[in-house]
């Protein structure tokens, strides 16, 4: 009788196999805004009120300035123009200071002869003339900020709206100045969309090293521990690495997890990692090995089953492949998928075309196979899929085991 099995599905010879096909999908989801609005939504639609500010402890809550609302009509229906416009109710200029330079209570009187809330007032922030721009959009409690944080310290940055601190020589969203958007396929450079870097130098980007390639400014690669989530060249390598990521760039060179033995309970190992366009690949190396069956009866039940499963996929923007034996002449038994099973713990079938070896006997028998040896090396490869979006800063995670999960059609 020939021994186990034959493929189910996109997989090696003499097992069961089964590869589920990777699907994408990216969700961005931004909010951002800090002041008092009113949404009055007509027809079909509801009424709400949503009120999202930054406090401070002497700021909003104790400014005795006035409030400002912004209204906002949603009519989905309406033909009627300027309907669903944003009218904001522009304050009125700063008060002129009194005689002797008095203002109300809380202000102070400035170089302009006008009265400016010196712990709220961007423009006049902790003191007068001291212009929060454009390292900060805001000041709070006589400090600028931006957009609540920090205000920008590196050279040549600003701070927009929703952005935060950037560098707009190199921000397509905010190229030159803040909400500047380059078209798709621009880029940002020197401050102009579609612009070119050469003959400029590229400016320093965090935690890695930019180069100009085919005029365009693009990191090339990212400090130790560093890597890019965004393929934004203004913001660096903005995302820190776990030390958990050792996956190496090639199969010849691939981090060796060791020996997986299937005996009960069946052993595994996580890994973690994370790639970009300049780290677009993970290659790790695993023995799976098949433990002689031990029986008194004569027939046995092979527990080899290898089973690779993603734990976590952010935006599920990773595949993987897997290759048996070796790298340069191994079987690819997977591709392009998340999960994989090779497994000989079952039996289906009957006959010569049963597969499976559980049970199994070392002469194979009317209603058992024969008792074989599945130990092989195997090379995982985990990537990106074609055409992802870019993930940001999740790492992905990956359990491979064998002997661990019992084998379900």
């Amino acid at each position: 009788m020939p021994e186990a099995a034959a493929e189910i599905s996109g997989g090696a010879g003499d097992t069961a196999v089964s590869c589920k096909t990777a699907g994408l999908c990216y969700i961005i989801f931004r909010i951002g805004s800090c002041m008092k609005t009113t949404i009055v939504m007509t027809d079909r639609w509801v009424v709400g009120l949503a009120v999202a500010c930054v406090l401070a402890a002497v700021g909003c809550a104790q400014s005795n300035e006035p409030k400002h609302d912004v209204t906002i009509d949603v009519r989905p229906d309406s033909d009627v123009p300027g309907e669903g416009d944003v009218t904001p109710d522009v304050p009125s200029e700063a008060p002129v200071c009194g005689s002797g330079g008095v203002c109300p209570t809380g202000q102070t009187c400035c170089t302009d002869g006008r009265c400016y809330n010196l712990t709220t007032d961007a423009t006049n922030c902790g003191s007068c003339g001291r212009s929060c721009s454009p390292k900060g959009n805001m000041c709070i409690a006589g400090n600028c900020s931006c957009n609540g944080a920090s205000p920008c310290v590196d050279e040549g940055f600003i701070c927009c709206p929703g952005g935060g601190c950037l560098d707009p020589r190199y921000d397509r969203e905010n190229c030159g100045v803040c909400a500047n958007a380059c078209n798709e396929g621009e880029q940002c450079v020197d401050s102009v969309c579609g612009g070119s870097c050469e003959g400029i130098p590229c400016p320093a980007v965090p935690h890695g090293t930019g180069e100009c390639v085919d005029t365009i400014c693009q990191i090339t690669a990212c400090d130790e521990g560093w890597a890019d989530g965004d393929g934004e060249y203004s913001n660096g390598c903005e995302c820190e690495v776990s030390a958990d990521d050792n996956g190496t760039a090639t199969c010849d060179a691939a981090y060796d997890l060791g020996e997986l033995h299937d005996a009960e309970p069946g052993e595994s190992v996580v890994v973690e990692g994370f790639c970009s366009t300049i780290a677009p690949v993970d290659w790790y190396r695993f023995d799976a090995i098949d433990d002689a069956e031990v029986s008194t009866s004569g027939t046995k039940c092979d527990n080899f089953h290898v089973d690779v499963r993603f734990l976590s996929n952010p935006a599920r923007a990773y595949v993987f492949d897997l290759v048996q034996a070796n790298c340069t002449t191994g079987t690819v038994v997977c591709e392009n998928d998340t999960e994989y099973v090779l497994a000989v713990d079952m039996r289906e079938g009957s006959g010569e075309a049963a597969l499976g070896e559980c049970p199994c006997m070392d002469s194979p028998g009317t209603n058992a196979n024969l008792c074989t040896d599945n130990s092989s090396p195997y090379f995982l490869s985990v990537k990106l899929a074609e055409g992802a979006d870019p993930l940001g800063c999740d790492p992905y995670r990956i359990e491979i085991s064998n002997g661990k999960y019992d084998y379900s059609p």
